[in-house]
């Protein structure tokens, strides 16, 4: 280690001053002048603002009374659409869920399909927390089924054991399913069932189990629910809902809310013309594509009948199946009032209106927002001290937003200054917290590491100084990412050495591990850097746990937060033990038995006997911390 004086060992009380802060260049008073004042500003763009709004209300006023049509038709279509496919997600997505959390509990192999008992209660548990779903089932490859269903009428859960293959459409469905070679979760084709007198809207979630089996989790709930459910979205005006299987089928309708003797088992769905609903029987009647409503931004049309015309709106749901669903909703045209050809007039009027009020507005906002935006990006770049991303603001030509520019920049010049002095983690502390008292000097539970360069006297005897900042710079730079990355603070650098803490300003319970990591840290990056430069280093470092005293420390003028204590003795002792310990070690870590006690699981270590340390009474257990790279 380089022979520095002593007090660098010590806690550091008074240190070099910090370089004088640039002072601004001053603009010139005869310039300043030339600012306009805010007060002015801002009265001309509020009289400005005013003079168009009137302008604009007394032209459309007088001219023509604005029609709303197309951007109430626009809400409107928007909103059931959204209403629509929100509540069929919200309905649909438990059963994804559930399907998909018990096949991957399955393929951990937390459930065990083998045992029964623990299946049903497995499936029992997933189905309670989904109201909506009427059943959950598990399929095995041998043949066997089984459910834990939810009575309609009770709501109680109850579990059934059965042979899969003698029901027909379950049978079909799963030979559909063992026919693709990777298959993936879907929601399958609806199915009659004939236990449950309802059709069945499932999700199928195939899963491996040990064995290579392909089993199922399917998750069902029934048509008449969903219909339940869709019925139940509260729409703006009289809406009718629905889904559709396709282009021809119903899945989902009011009038399906209760069980029907439309749905069989050969027929698991009712067709558009056997619902008993003319409007929606009427929805893909020929012609529909050419009565697109091109202004709205979802899909829609209009019914071809001009005295009961009617508005579809509808969209799409693909995810995860092979047959899309169509979901949506339909009104009556009349609904929207008769203004509609007054429309493209007012359009007119209103968009050249608003280019230029746009334009205005737009010069407007950017002569105020401009230079405020940037000031209050500069301030809050200030406030979490990141001044490395902070431009110097330009000046403005508005007098108050000018000398709040000039404000900052010398702020942040002070500023940049100033920090380079200070350990950038406390001060982030302090930002973080500024009503904690940190600097009151308490005791705390802590761990000390000091680290030196063996060998560095000599080593810098043969460098030019510039060099020699350089190395040291780049060796710094290491130990500063593997003590800032297990949470440690850097109390000061000591020549070739520093002296870092952990466990203030933020208390640390495993302070002990996190010291012992950041060592080890320490020493890959020395040995990777050795392995880039004809100059490798010899790092040693000591680490030492017990009761510090921690906080600021100093003259009223001149304050450092350090640390004192027994503790911080030992662990430069052991630092200069480390010297004689291994020799031969590129990195030498030597810490005390009760340190590494404290450590669970203890990283590798090597006995280095009783010590007897100088300043202090008794013997001391001391042990080498190997890195992986370092033989014992």
């Amino acid at each position: 280690m380089a022979k520095w004086p002593r007090q660098h060992y010590k806690p550091a009380i008074m240190t070099a001053a910090p370089p004088a802060r640039p002072v601004p260049a001053a603009t010139p008073q005869a310039d300043r002048r030339r600012r306009l004042p805010l007060s002015w500003f801002l009265a001309a763009v509020i009289g400005l603002a005013m003079l168009v709004a009137m302008a604009l209300l007394l032209w459309l006023t007088l001219g023509t009374a604005r029609d709303n049509t197309l951007q109430l038709l626009r809400d409107k279509a928007q909103l059931v659409l959204t209403l629509v496919r929100a509540r069929t997600n919200q309905f649909l997505e438990p059963a994804e869920a559930l399907a998909g959390d018990v096949a991957r509990r399955i393929e951990r192999g937390e459930i065990n399909t083998a045992d029964q008992s623990a299946l049903v209660q497995a499936l029992g548990y997933a189905l309670s927390a989904a109201p909506q779903i009427n059943a959950a089932v598990y399929v095995d490859a041998e043949g066997w089924l089984v459910s834990v269903f939810r009575d309609r009428e009770t709501g109680r859960l109850g579990s059934s054991f059965e042979d899969w293959q003698a029901d027909a459409a379950v049978k079909a469905a799963v030979a559909q399913l063992h026919l693709d070679s990777e298959p993936q979760p879907h929601w399958g084709e609806p199915l009659f069932s004939a236990g449950a007198a309802a059709t069945l809207v499932y999700f199928a979630h195939p899963v491996r189990e040990r064995d290579g089996d392909l089993g199922i989790v399917v998750a069902t709930t029934t048509v008449q629910d969903l219909s339940t459910f869709i019925g139940s979205i509260d729409t703006p005006g009289t809406i009718g809902t629905f889904i559709l299987y396709g282009r021809d089928k119903v899945l989902a309708h009011p009038r399906l809310r209760v069980a029907s003797e439309l749905m069989t088992a050969d027929a698991p769905l009712p067709s558009l013309a056997e619902i008993g609903d003319p409007a929606l029987a009427a929805i893909w009647a020929p012609g529909w594509e050419e009565r697109r409503i091109a202004d709205l931004d979802i899909p829609a049309h209009g019914s071809r009948d001009d005295s009961d015309s009617y508005v579809y709106l509808y969209d799409e749901l693909t995810t995860a199946r092979d047959t899309p669903w169509v979901i949506g909703g339909y009104f009556r045209a009349e609904d929207l009032g008769r203004e509609w050809r007054r429309l493209n007039v007012v359009t007119g009027i209103a968009a050249a209106l608003l280019v230029l009020s746009l334009g205005g507005a737009v010069l407007i906002a950017r002569l105020l927002a401009g230079p405020a935006t940037q000031i209050a990006d500069t301030a809050r770049a200030i406030s979490a001290l990141q001044l490395d991303r902070i431009e110097p603001l330009a000046g403005s030509r508005i007098r108050e937003l000018d000398d709040a520019e000039h404000s900052l920049n010398a702020m942040v010049a002070a500023l940049r200054s100033f920090v380079r002095y200070l350990p950038s983690d406390l001060v982030h502390y302090v930002l973080r917290h500024p009503e904690r008292d940190i600097g009151k000097p308490q005791l705390r539970s802590m761990t000390i590491l000091f680290t030196d360069i063996s060998g560095f006297t000599t080593l810098a005897e043969n460098l030019e100084p510039a060099a020699v900042g350089a190395l040291l710079n780049a060796h710094f730079a290491d130990l500063e990412a593997c003590i800032r990355g297990t949470g440690g603070t850097i109390d000061k650098y000591l020549g070739d050495g520093l002296l870092a803490f952990w466990g203030a300003p933020e208390p640390l319970a495993d302070h002990q591990r996190r010291a012992v990591e950041a060592a080890l840290a320490m020493a890959e990056a020395t040995s990777r850097r050795n392995a880039e430069v004809a100059l490798p280093l010899r790092l040693r470092i000591g680490i030492a746990a017990g009761e510090i005293l921690v906080g600021d420390l100093g003259a009223p003028t001149r304050m450092n937060y350090t640390v004192i204590g027994d503790s911080v003795n030992l662990a430069q002792r052991l630092l200069e033990i480390g010297h004689s310990a291994a020799p031969a070690h590129e990195t030498v870590i030597v810490t005390t038995a009760e340190c590494i006690a404290a450590i669970e699981p203890p990283p590798r270590t090597r006995p280095l006997g009783q010590h007897v340390i100088r300043g202090r009474a008794g013997a001391v257990e001391l042990v080498e911390v190997l890195p992986p790279t370092t033989l014992p």
